[in-house]
């Protein structure tokens, strides 16, 4: 897929790691870590893989977010998984850190100045 510039939006399993051009278009569309209540700026991120890329995953702008190195190991390591709604991430933390396992999102990046 590509966008109307011709820049690759999908690369399916062709390569793990999010081109440059899909990197753009995850900033515009994130504008930062979207992990709850994080305020790390993009340049501070790494593009995440929602569905992994060992488990299937592809490097598309549908399966991937912006993670600071933190919270991305809060993905990885801590049982907190993320899915995409409209292009808004929601997370969903495990049983041990909320035994409602409420979902939850990012109000910093897209909320400021709205009120």
């Amino acid at each position: 897929m590509h966008d109307s510039n011709g820049a690759i939006l999908d690369v399916g399993r062709t390569q793990r790691l999010f081109t440059f051009a899909q990197r753009k278009i995850l900033v515009a569309r994130d504008m930062g870590c979207v992990f709850p209540d994080c305020m790390a700026p993009p340049q501070w991120t790494q593009a995440h893989h929602i569905i992994p890329w060992q488990d299937g995953g592809p490097t598309s702008i549908d399966n991937g977010v912006l993670c600071c190195s933190l919270h991305h190991h809060y993905l990885h390591d801590r049982g907190w998984t993320v899915r995409l709604d409209g292009g808004t991430a929601w997370f969903t933390p495990p049983w041990s850190e909320d035994m409602t396992r409420r979902e939850r999102r990012n109000t910093y990046h897209h909320d400021r100045g709205r009120h």
